[in-house]
């Protein structure tokens, strides 16, 4: 069986078709459509008070018209002994009281009896406030030309307008929605085009680094974010290769320089061998000395047939791990400490 020699892993760039560089793209949806559903609602929330505020407005300009509508008929068929109210503006939530705070005109309705009752007796400035969360009521006091004197108290219902304040709820929470749809759509479109050449380049440089560094992007001054990325991987792709190259050279040169004296080693203990009056362990000394340089040189020629290798060019050279175990082995077989047992299988 073979085995791979080990060698130093690349690093890759953990990219796939779909990916979306770490998670960047997702982080820039989220942070439009959190921006994006924090506008909604602000905007949603000042509307509902600024019609909440235009509700109130609109409330008190009607029953001011309407307080003014009574007051000028009073004025104009009222004699100097006695108030006269026009049967005509006498609307539902509509009384009018004499100065000693009696009933003239109108009739009070019984879920506001009391709050009418307590405002029969205003004198001056008119007083506008709400009862409860249903009507809104204004008192307003008056004299006639003819110098009788009275308060015109008036209710309005609240609901028509709370109606237009719910609608208005309703159509800004249908267009926060699609305010949010359609900013995290967008960003998630406008984030998808402009990261697709960022990941296409971080692959090609990848693929590039695996087999060709000569390649180079080439996009041109930095003039925009996706140049300038370009630009910095073209410069990177520059110092990789040349550290493979500074390391080419010196794997070569000290292969070179190690050759030479592994050879005189080598002929010197071959020579040395070849003397008959050697000693037995002596001569097996240095056989093993002889084998030994054979290995060291087989290993100079593999760091040399390296070197000479393009920097791009994948190798996938393999040895056989039973000559290895064996030429492990038989350094020790002489010692009667070690026991070896090889696989044949192996």
């Amino acid at each position: 069986m073979t085995v791979p020699i080990p060698h130093r892993p690349r690093a890759r760039w953990p990219l796939r078709p779909g990916t979306d560089l770490g998670g960047l793209r997702r982080q820039l949806i989220i942070l439009a459509a959190t921006i994006s559903a924090f506008v909604a609602v602000a905007l949603t929330v000042v509307v509902q008070v600024v019609l909440a505020g235009t509700a109130s407005s609109a409330i008190d300009r009607v029953l001011t018209d309407r307080a003014e509508a009574v007051v000028s008929s009073i004025e104009a068929t009222s004699s100097t002994d006695q108030l006269t109210v026009p049967d005509t503006l006498l609307d539902p939530g509509v009384v009018v009281y004499d100065d000693q705070g009696q009933l003239v005109a109108g009739s009070e309705p019984p879920a506001l009896r009391a709050e009418f009752s307590a405002l029969a007796a205003t004198n001056g400035a008119p007083i506008v406030r709400n009862v409860g969360e249903s009507f809104r009521v204004l008192a307003a006091p008056f004299t006639t030309t003819s110098g009788q004197s009275g308060v015109v108290v008036l209710a309005e219902p609240k609901a028509p307008y709370e109606r237009d304040e719910h609608y208005a709820l309703l159509v800004s929470v249908i267009a926060g929605l699609v305010i949010v749809l359609l900013a995290t759509g967008l960003s998630g479109w406008a984030s998808g085009r402009a990261l697709a050449p960022v990941a296409d380049m971080a692959r090609t440089a990848d693929e590039w680094s695996e087999h060709d560094l000569s390649k180079r992007f080439d996009l041109g001054p930095p003039t925009n974010e996706i140049r300038a990325l370009g630009h910095t991987l073209d410069s990177l792709l520059d110092r990789v290769a040349n550290a493979l190259r500074a390391e080419q050279r010196l794997t070569s040169e000290l292969a070179h320089e190690l050759r030479t004296p592994l050879t005189a080693l080598q002929a010197t203990a071959e020579l040395a061998a070849q003397h008959k009056d050697l000693d037995p362990q002596l001569r097996e000394d240095l056989g093993d000395i002889v084998e030994a340089s054979h290995t060291m040189a087989t290993t100079i020629t593999v760091l040399l047939d390296l070197a000479r290798e393009e920097a791009h060019h994948s190798r996938d050279e393999t040895s056989s791990a039973h000559d290895v175990a064996e030429d492990a082995a038989r350094s020790y077989a002489e010692d009667a400490r070690v026991e070896v047992t090889i696989d044949s299988d192996l």
